[in-house]
């Protein structure tokens, strides 16, 4: 952040004759740090998604065993089947 504050305070001080050159120095500090952000923000999307998959796996195992649990506790013994 502050390097662009730096860059936009030597273009104004350079007044009409600021050039190009001043202005691509933010642009590849920008983009610098863009490129930074997504190699941080893409492996932990990724992790994040591994993690909600293993959550979700989990959490139908548990409505298994307890649909499991319940048939076994409501089952009526010496019943024959329907």
């Amino acid at each position: 952040m502050l390097g662009f504050i730096r860059i936009f305070s030597q273009l104004q001080a350079s007044g009409t004759f600021a050039n190009m050159q001043m202005l691509s120095g933010g642009i590849w500090e920008g983009l610098i740090c863009t490129a930074a952000g997504l190699a941080v923000a893409i492996p932990c999307y990724a992790a994040y998604n591994y993690l909600v998959s293993r959550v979700n796996a989990i959490v139908l195992d548990m409505e298994k065993a307890a649909g499991e649990i319940v048939n076994i506790v409501t089952e009526i013994p010496n019943a024959k089947p329907a």
